[in-house]
């Protein structure tokens, strides 16, 4: 991906700063509104990063989101369970 460059003012809000981020930035990455996110101040340098989320950030219905009946139909099940004897799913 071509890098690309914006200026972008720093303004008062509330009590502390904020700046926009344009759309054309939003567009590569996966921020929504209320995204968190990883700013690091170095020597010479400030870089703003979206924080990757760890498991205790995440809701069950966030890990299940991309989940399938078919993902939870597995041979495996009946190895450890046996086969379907009544009305089971699987």
């Amino acid at each position: 991906m071509k890098n690309i460059q914006h200026v972008a003012k720093v303004s008062k809000w509330g009590n502390g700063f904020g700046i926009r981020i344009p759309s054309k930035f939003l567009s590569g990455l996966s921020l929504t509104e209320g995204a968190s996110l990883n700013l690091t101040l170095g020597p010479n340098s400030f870089t703003v990063e979206p924080k990757s989320p760890s498991l205790s950030d995440l809701t069950l219905k966030d890990i299940f989101a991309n989940a399938t009946l078919q993902d939870f139909r597995d041979e495996s099940i009946e190895n450890h369970f046996g086969k379907p004897v009544g009305d089971e799913v699987w």
